[in-house]
């Protein structure tokens, strides 16, 4: 079994010098990858599916105050 780590404990030398090294650095700016192939189709078939059901569930409402 593994020893369990105490996150009360106080931190270690080796993570001060390592966390003020890491504090001075700007953070790198995020990009998005490219979708592709199926997960393309499947993101435009969900686009789709809400908007459809959107719809049907203002028609499924506006029948429903009719009745």
């Amino acid at each position: 079994m593994h020893r369990k780590e105490d996150f009360r404990s106080t931190p270690t030398q080796d993570f001060l010098e390592f966390f003020a090294e890491e504090t001075h650095l700007e953070p790198k700016p995020l990009t998005r990858a490219p979708i592709r192939g199926w997960i393309q189709f499947a993101f435009w078939g969900l686009r789709i599916y809400i908007v459809a059901m959107s719809y049907a569930r203002k028609w499924c409402m506006g029948a429903l105050q009719l009745a």
